[in-house]
């Protein structure tokens, strides 16, 4: 509940963090009552463990007395309380006394003697076990557990199988780091694929790219906490189902952000430079511009654009303004997608508003509109590159390239209907990776772009 608590309030108020250091200095308690002074905290979307509260439910209706007994602060024990509707007293750190280990065995001593049993999770609660009449174990630790059953009466053990490795290799979202290919885009434009110091290049800011992305989304799953837990998908991600602790997530961040710029280090300065634009615009757009109206789209593209940026970096090629033009457009048009995507599910659930999003569902055909003439505009970038002196320069027959532009437009268009469908995926670019008729499409995109570099054809 601290860190979650924490969480939140640095969600909204990220610069409080400079108080934090003086309210550690204050004690434990301290710290807990003034942030939890400054949060609401929804009980209603914590994560419960059902079995647990069915076996409360049971022994209350026994006739059994119930206490919450716990180290968060008092206001946020009596939500949780007031929600779960089953205990008679709440026992709870009060901004002066940091109830945990020997002081909640003090104060449960006082209150109770010996004669209680107690449920608890963490290694914390030993002394407690070792005096109370049973002890209940929820989720323990294997260490935690044997050392219970040395110096305890342990009666029933609550266990969920955790595979802590493979949540942890969800929250990263691995899978997602398919967007960042878009760094090899500068290095196949400039048809210089063959050369292997570029490509070893190119893999480093690859790297360096998902490390960053993936602390990133960490913390926009921290941020958004309680929003994912009402949504139908999201409430299953680790976090937001609390199958994995959030000390991961404050631990595994830093070392993420650590790791991507000291594999940038090998790169040119400029790299490090995009790399730390990057990681400063995601950052906003998670805390803040994410809820702003059509910002948050504008802010999506231009982060795409920027892994291309990425990618020119680390290679010292020149970037082409027709590249950056056309990626513009087009992540624009898959931004608007995401956001209409996203609209139409909230329509279908009954919903009109986000309160982490600026849009209402009265909007999706606005953004549609906004969606599919961005998506033609960048086929319209594509035509006009045809012209260009570029594309005589690297190309033996540049007609051939006029076949694209026709691709380009079907696909967008196809886009486009599978959204207002319903079918579309919340995200867009995940969605393109696993469709057939996507694969195809950039399959002849490819060989287009191929033969026109031979003098197969006289045209």
């Amino acid at each position: 509940m601290l860190l979650e608590s924490t969480a939140l309030l640095l969600r909204d108020k990220p610069w409080i963090a400079f108080a934090f250091p003086l309210w550690v200095l204050q004690g434990r308690a301290a710290l807990k009552r003034r942030i939890a002074d400054r949060v609401e905290l929804s009980a209603d979307t914590l994560p419960y463990n059902s079995e647990v509260v069915e076996w409360l439910r049971e022994e209350k209706a026994k006739g059994r007395r119930l206490i919450l007994a716990t180290a968060s602060e008092i206001h946020l024990a009596s939500a949780v309380a007031d929600h779960v509707g089953l205990f008679d007293q709440v026992v709870a750190s009060d901004g002066v006394l940091n109830l945990k280990g020997h002081k909640k065995l003090d104060a449960l001593q006082a209150r109770y003697g010996a004669d209680f049993d107690y449920a608890g999770d963490s290694s914390a609660d030993l002394p407690i076990w070792r005096t109370c009449r049973e002890a209940i174990l929820v989720n323990p630790s294997s260490r935690t557990l044997r050392a219970a059953r040395k110096t305890a009466r342990v009666g029933r053990v609550f266990e969920t199988p955790r595979r802590t490795g493979r949540l942890i290799l969800r929250e990263l979202r691995v899978y997602q780091w398919v967007k960042n290919l878009l760094i090899f885009i500068p290095l196949i434009t400039s048809h210089q694929l063959g050369r292997l110091d570029l490509v070893y290049r190119g893999a480093l800011g690859f790297a360096a790219f998902s490390l960053l992305a993936s602390s990133v989304y960490i913390v926009n799953d921290v941020a958004d906490l309680e929003s994912d837990r009402r949504h139908a998908r999201k409430r299953l991600r680790p976090f937001a189902s609390g199958n994995l602790s959030l000390k991961f997530a404050f631990a595994l961040a830093p070392i993420l952000v650590i790791a991507a710029f000291a594999i940038s280090a090998l790169l040119p300065p400029s790299a490090t430079a995009v790399l730390g634009i990057y990681f400063a615009a995601t950052l906003l757009y998670s805390l803040w511009l994410k809820r702003k109206l059509l910002v948050d789209v504008f802010m999506l593209a231009g982060l795409y654009t920027l892994r291309i940026v990425m990618g020119q970096a680390s290679y010292g090629v020149e970037l082409s303004t027709w590249l950056i033009s056309f990626s513009i457009f087009l992540f624009l048009s898959l931004g608007f997608c995401k956001r209409a995507s996203e609209l139409y599910n909230m329509r279908e659930s009954g919903r009109t508003t986000n309160p982490r999003r600026g849009y209402h569902v009265n909007d999706l055909p606005q953004v549609n509109v906004f969606g599919v003439a961005t998506g033609c505009l960048s086929s319209l970038v594509l035509a006009e590159y045809m012209n260009s002196d570029n594309v005589r320069i690297l190309y033996k027959q540049p007609e051939l390239l006029w076949l694209l532009s026709p691709l380009m437009l079907y696909w967008i268009s196809r886009i486009w209907i599978v959204t207002y469908r319903g079918k579309m995926t919340e995200d867009p670019i995940i969605f393109a990776v696993k469709d057939r008729v996507t694969m195809m499409v950039a399959l002849i995109f490819v060989v287009i772009l191929f033969a026109a570099t031979r003098n197969w054809f006289h045209l």
